[in-house]
Order: C-alpha cells, then sequence, then structure tokens
C-alpha cells in the first residue's frame, strides 16, 4: 500500500495460494473430519497473519522519510499500526480459542473493529 515500487513475483501468487489452500483444507477437510492437521495449521494460520502484520509495519516505517505525499505520510502510522494491532490481537485471540467459539462480546467487538477499519 505504501511502496510505489512494489511489483507482483510470481512468488507472491504460490505463497497466497498455499495459504488460502491450507485455510479451505482445514475448514473443509482437516477440521470436520478430526484430523491431527488441523489444529497446527491453524496455529500457522494465524501466526502468518501476524508476521504479516509485522511485515506491513516494518515497510511502512522504512518508506516513511521518502514518501512525499504528506497526507499519507501522516496517514501512514495509524492506518498501519492499527490495522497491524488489529490481525496481531485476532491472531492472539484465534491461538487461545483454538477452534472453540468466540465469546459474544469478542464477536461483538470484532464486528467493531471491521466496521473502524472499513470505515477509514
Amino acid at each position: 500500500m505504501f511502496d510505489d515500487s512494489f511489483k507482483h513475483r510470481w512468488w507472491h501468487a504460490a505463497i497466497w495460494i498455499l495459504l488460502v489452500g491450507s485455510g479451505l483444507l482445514r475448514l473443509f477437510v482437516w477440521a470436520p473430519g478430526g484430523s491431527s492437521l488441523s489444529e497446527p495449521v491453524g496455529i500457522a494460520l494465524s501466526l502468518t497473519s501476524a508476521g504479516f502484520a509485522v511485515l506491513a509495519v516494518a515497510q511502512s516505517v522504512a518508506g516513511w522519510r521518502a514518501d512525499l505525499v504528506e497526507g499519507r505520510r501522516r496517514l501512514r502510522p495509524l492506518v498501519v499500526g492499527g490495522v497491524a494491532a488489529y490481525i496481531t490481537i485476532i491472531a492472539i485471540a484465534e491461538i487461545k480459542l483454538r477452534g472453540r467459539p468466540a465469546p459474544l462480546a469478542a464477536s461483538a467487538m470484532n464486528a467493531a473493529g471491521l466496521a473502524t477499519i472499513q470505515s477509514s
């Protein structure tokens, strides 16, 4: 989002296919079937989300001084920091819950967080 020189590479698609494929297998095959792969794959996917959040923050900080668009420079820490914090909180909650349903209050907070991000 904040890297003007970013170019899609073939391996970006490969990583995306691997993550989406793993998530779909976990959701539709491993979890319903009670496979022992379900929990470790779920934890790995949650940690991957948190890892992407860390990478987004690193990219945002790395390119902050070079960004010549003042409005984008001011907005950068709020958007990236807020979304990274939100992703990390969700990843931690997913790991702690390990497939159990979230409490209603957590679901309401998640919906509020999504609405806040969407309106930004």
